[in-house]
C-alpha cells in the first residue's frame, strides 16, 4: 500500500507545534529523498528492456521515482560492469568512434534515465536492471512499504530536525533540531550498513574466499 507524507504526521507533528501541513509535507518528502540517497535502501527491478543495435537505452523507473544508480545490470544472462568514461578512454581508444567494435561488457549512465552500453549489444536481447530509487520532487508519497515500516521513526527524526532548524519560525529550536539531525545522521549510517551486510549479522568480507 502506497504511503503518503501524512502517514508520518503522528511521528512528526507533536514535536513541531504550529507547523503548517504543506511545509511538513515538503520537509518529510525531502527527508525521505535524502534517506534514500544516503542509504540506497530502496531497490527494485526495472521493466526489462529489449535491446536494439545501439548503445543508448532509456530506462523506465516506477511512477514518481528517480533512479539513483543501477545496482545490477544483466544483458542476456551476463552481468555488465560499471565503468567511468575516463576509465574506458584508458582501456579503449576507439569506444566513442567505433561503438559496435567488440563485445558488450560495460555500462555507465549518461543521465538518470539513459544508460550507455559499451560496446553496442546485438538486437533482441533482454536487458534486466535492478536499481536504487528515490521519490521525485513532485511525488505525493512512495510505494515501498518496507521503508516506512522499518524506518519511519528514523525518517521522522530527520524531518523534525530539519523543521526545527528552519530559521525565524515559531517552532525554531536550533539546539533540539541539531540533536535530531545528529540522530538522523546516525540512523542513515546504520541503515546503509545493514543493507551493505544484506540485513544479516555477518559482516561483509574484505577479502575474497579462496577459490
Amino acid at each position: 500500500m502506497a504511503k503518503v507524507w501524512a502517514d508520518f504526521y503522528d511521528n512528526v507533528l507533536p514535536d513541531v507545534p504550529g507547523v503548517g501541513l504543506a511545509f511538513a509535507d515538503h520537509v518529510i518528502k525531502e527527508t525521505v529523498i535524502e534517506f534514500c540517497n544516503r542509504t540506497l535502501i530502496w531497490e527494485e527491478d526495472l521493466a526489462t528492456v529489449v535491446t536494439t543495435a545501439t548503445s543508448l537505452f532509456t530506462l523506465t523507473p516506477p511512477t514518481d521515482t528517480l533512479i539513483i544508480r543501477p545496482q545490477r545490470v544483466v544483458l542476456d544472462g551476463d552481468n555488465l560492469t560499471p565503468m567511468l568514461p575516463a576509465e574506458l578512454d584508458r582501456m579503449y581508444t576507439d569506444w566513442r568512434t567505433n561503438p559496435s567494435g567488440g563485445n558488450a561488457l560495460y555500462y555507465f549512465m549518461e543521465s538518470p534515465k539513459v544508460m550507455r552500453i559499451i560496446r553496442d549489444p546485438a538486437a533482441g536481447l533482454d536487458l534486466d536492471i535492478r536499481a536504487c530509487l528515490k521519490p521525485t520532487e513532485t511525488a505525493a508519497g512512495f510505494s515501498n512499504d518496507d521503508i516506512y515500516d522499518e524506518y519511519r521513526e528514523e525518517i521522522s527524526a530527520g524531518a523534525v530536525g530539519k523543521m526545527l532548524m528552519t530559521p525565524n519560525r515559531p517552532f525554531t529550536d536550533m539546539v533540539l533540531g541539531t540533536a535530531k539531525m545528529r540522530e538522523f545522521n546516525a540512523y542513515c549510517g546504520a541503515a546503509a550498513g545493514r543493507k551493505l551486510n544484506a540485513y544479516t549479522r555477518r559482516a561483509r568480507r574484505s577479502t575474497p574466499y579462496d577459490r
